[in-house]
């Protein structure tokens, strides 16, 4: 099985938390970037889960992580802007906000 690449496992950690999902399971970024700015404890939490995500968005000063909400928000806003459908078969990206869409005809919500 390949390995998960990083911004795939950051949605997958993102989406265990039921307030940053939609009905259909798909990722909220508006709320994820609103617990960010808000330094939601939760969020936090869920982000120090996970080594590789922690030592991304913390730093560490003195044996304490601190939380880098503008790395975290900087990263998720670069990351929702341009997007591939995987199913598409065209395989073409475009931004259109939260939403890819593919030329073959179907559209994926980020």
């Amino acid at each position: 099985m390949p390995k998960e690449n990083f911004n795939e496992k950051l949605i997958a950690l993102l989406k265990t938390n039921p307030d940053f999902i939609d009905e259909s399971g798909e990722l909220l970024t508006a709320a994820v970037k609103d617990h960010a700015w808000k330094l939601d404890h939760n969020l936090i939490r869920l982000l120090l889960s996970d080594p590789e995500i922690k030592s991304t968005f913390f730093d560490e000063i003195d044996g304490h992580w601190i939380f880098n909400h503008n790395t975290f928000i900087r990263f998720n806003k670069n990351q929702s802007s341009v997007r591939v459908v995987a199913d598409c078969p065209t395989k073409r990206t475009c931004e259109q906000g939260r939403y890819t869409h593919c030329v073959g005809g179907s559209s994926n919500a980020y």
